[in-house]
């Protein structure tokens, strides 16, 4: 079992936080459950959803939890019918204040390391997450501020993370597109729906200098992004 805490491990208060789970079974069939227990000093909080695994396959799912603000630490249990543990795994995350910007880049392969280092005094975050460990519901893009989807293929991402992403949006989320030379992969797709224009071609100009009077904050990259 692999556990992975979504956007590089940050966790901003007040807010949900998204587990993607692995699953592999190298026997027989498996039922059971995974549960994911929230201890602190004042709650014990338990989540828990059923599983099946048929014979020698992976499995992956998202489990969705509420910590406390100042929480750090959660508890992931694979459990079987008569409710013994299997495998367990404490995960710790990094807990950002509520009112910190998070920026998260769609890749087609998340990044293992945090891709930028912000200089902004701890009100400005990175993170990257893959097309194939998106959300499956919109509350699982809670602690985002804005979503950067780049030069990915759209073909990765499932019917019901298309619509938890959509869902999210008409929430108040925003998505920045980046088009390119390969902005028709976006023709016939969700997200062609959702942008404010039509695209009926690409050009390729020298710069774009007229952006620079949106740049308001220094950051330093630490791996580049393609």
């Amino acid at each position: 079992m692999q556990v992975f805490p979504a956007y590089n491990n940050y966790h901003k208060q007040s807010k949900w936080l998204s587990l993607y789970i692995e699953l592999k079974n190298t026997s027989g069939n498996f039922d059971g459950k995974l549960v994911v227990e929230s201890q602190s000093a004042n709650n014990n909080l338990i989540y828990s959803t059923q599983i099946s695994i048929f014979g020698n396959t992976k499995k992956a799912k998202y489990l969705y939890v509420y910590p406390e603000a100042s929480q750090t630490l959660i508890s992931v249990k694979l459990k079987d019918k008569q409710d013994k543990s299997i495998i367990e795994k404490n995960m710790r995350f990094d807990v950002i204040s509520s009112d910190a910007r998070l920026v998260t880049f769609i890749k087609q392969v998340e990044d293992a390391q945090r891709p930028f280092i912000s200089n902004d005094d701890g009100q400005l975050y990175f993170s990257t997450i893959s097309a194939e460990k998106l959300p499956d519901e919109w509350k699982g893009y809670d602690p985002v501020n804005a979503i950067f989807l780049g030069n990915i293929s759209l073909n990765s991402i499932s019917d019901k993370k298309e619509k938890a992403l959509v869902n999210w949006l008409y929430n108040g989320g925003t998505l920045i597109v980046s088009g390119g030379i390969n902005a028709q992969r976006f023709d016939d797709t969700f997200v062609e729906k959702l942008l404010p224009v039509e695209i009926s071609g690409t050009q390729i100009v020298d710069s774009i200098k007229s952006l620079n009077i949106y740049k308001s904050k220094m950051v330093v990259s630490s791996s580049r992004l393609r």
